[in-house]
């Protein structure tokens, strides 16, 4: 499970979700183009599968080649549907589902 500390929660068809950004970069995301990656799980169940979301952009915080999207709930929701079809369950527990997002940047 998640840490709740700095969890943000959102629902997304009557279901309540919570996810996180680290607070800060791992060395690989922060020194190199590494992509940013999030994490969400559902608050609804008492054994989630974590969704670990890894997009096709860097951190802002990152110190070659920052990244300025606010990752925004409507990106969460969209984030959200699209792991569910491609197989997310996020009610199963076990190994976090590993799932690529690509935000459309131009």
């Amino acid at each position: 499970m998640l840490s709740k500390k700095g969890l943000r929660n959102i629902k997304y068809n009557g279901l309540e979700y919570g996810w996180k950004i680290r607070s800060k970069p791992t060395y690989r995301q922060g020194a190199f183009e590494t992509p940013m990656t999030l994490a969400v799980q559902s608050m609804v169940t008492d054994s989630p599968k974590i969704l670990h979301v890894t997009l096709n952009i860097t951190r802002p915080d990152n110190w070659i080649n920052p990244h300025n999207l606010t990752i925004s709930p409507k990106i969460i929701k969209d984030i959200i549907e699209k792991a569910l079809k491609s197989g997310w369950q996020y009610d199963k527990g076990g190994k976090p589902y590993e799932f690529k997002y690509i935000i459309n940047t131009s």
